[in-house]
């Protein structure tokens, strides 16, 4: 039996708990805890070479968790969550809300037990993220299990826009991430027109995870209509992806392609999700650091945004972790993907390990989901 605890965030300054569907929620302000110049300081921390110091990474999921919990009626609620008896207990942090998602919310620790993570209880409460109010048509489609996953790898590096390191050696990566049951691809152009050209390709195997390394931008007022601009080729197939669509006119995410000079080119999240979402890409797999500047972040909403499209999962690095830190990851990741877990149980095992393996955010759409068969 699973048992959730869900804060929905409706408002930056407005949390809504609630244990369960039993319990009656409770609604509560919210303040972040962490000013500006902390949120640059922790930008900073995360840019150097692991093993991190793990006294700096409790203190600061104390402090959130103080903000939420620390209130008598949130404590009593979350610690009856803590004392039920049950082997998958799941937090949702559910918000659409920048503020809200550039928070390090993985990093919660337990205020009754020395302050210990949350994710590495025994047994681990499993901490994703979830988008506020899906519609029916925005729920995310079945995923059968299979013995083979297709992984395409788009590595994005615009000399216009500023990266905390080159791209990763992409033979090295491409060794990394294959092994039995996962077949790897790089895709050569880092362009859109590459992109759409690549899913549409019916005669090279069905992309099943994406996996995206590349600048993030977030514009709190741009709109949807400037994410091709309109001279743009491929902008018919822009619009025919569009038709239909709901558009929020503010709070813009992009991912951040080349154009075939090497300068950037904004590919809106909202548009990005339905072209995966038409192809049946499963899993999403995003490494868009934060900037500098935490008043500007893409990280939250572009995985928000992806699966508010449909996408099933979305698993996303916020900050600007070192190569050797992220390939330590992604081939920790890769070769327990193989063992025939569910991306929630994958993702529990590894930040038993701690430091770089509790800082990777899972947003879903729907059920928990496995890709390969053991």
């Amino acid at each position: 039996m699973s048992l959730e605890f869900r804060l929905t965030f409706p408002e930056p300054t407005q949390v809504i708990l609630r244990a369960g569907s039993h319990q009656s929620p409770v609604s509560l302000g919210f303040t972040d805890p962490f000013p500006v110049d902390e949120k640059r300081a922790m930008y900073q921390f995360f840019t150097a070479s692991p093993p991190f110091d793990t006294n700096q990474l409790v203190q600061w999921g104390t402090r959130l968790a103080q903000s939420v919990f620390l209130e008598s009626t949130a404590h009593d609620l979350f610690l009856h969550f803590l004392k039920t008896p049950t082997e998958d207990r799941r937090l949702i942090i559910a918000s659409d809300h920048p503020e809200i998602l550039s928070l390090p919310w993985e990093l919660l620790t337990d205020l009754t037990a020395n302050d210990t993570f949350l994710a590495q209880q025994t047994p681990p409460i499993s901490i994703q993220r979830a988008y506020v109010g899906l519609t029916p048509d925005q729920k995310a489609f079945y995923i059968p299990r299979r013995s083979t996953r297709h992984v395409l790898v788009m590595m994005s590096r615009p000399h216009d826009v500023p990266y905390p390191e080159m791209p990763l050696n992409l033979t090295t990566f491409k060794e990394t991430l294959s092994r039995p049951g996962l077949t790897v691809e790089i895709l050569e152009s880092p362009t859109f027109e590459a992109l759409v050209d690549r899913l549409d390709n019916r005669n090279l195997p069905a992309v099943d995870i994406f996996h995206f390394d590349g600048p993030g931008y977030y514009d709190r007022d741009d709109r949807e209509g400037s994410i091709i601009e309109n001279h743009h080729p491929y902008h018919a197939y822009r619009d025919q992806i569009l038709k239909g669509m709901v558009i929020d006119p503010v709070r813009m995410a992009y991912v951040v392609l080349e154009k075939r000079d090497g300068s950037s080119h904004r590919l809106s999240a909202k548009l990005l999700g339905q072209m995966l979402y038409r192809h049946r890409v499963a899993l999403t797999i995003l490494t868009t650091p934060q900037r500098v500047e935490p008043v500007n972040e893409p990280f939250g909403c572009i995985g928000s945004r992806l699966i508010s499209a449909g996408v099933p999962a979305v698993i996303a690095i916020p900050y600007a972790l070192r190569n050797s830190a992220k390939m330590t990851f992604f081939e920790a990741f890769y070769q327990q993907l193989t063992q025939g877990l569910t991306i929630n149980h994958l993702l529990d095992h590894l930040r038993q390990k701690g430091d770089v393996y509790l800082l990777p955010s899972l947003y879903r759409n729907g059920d928990d989901i496995t890709l390969l068969t053991r």
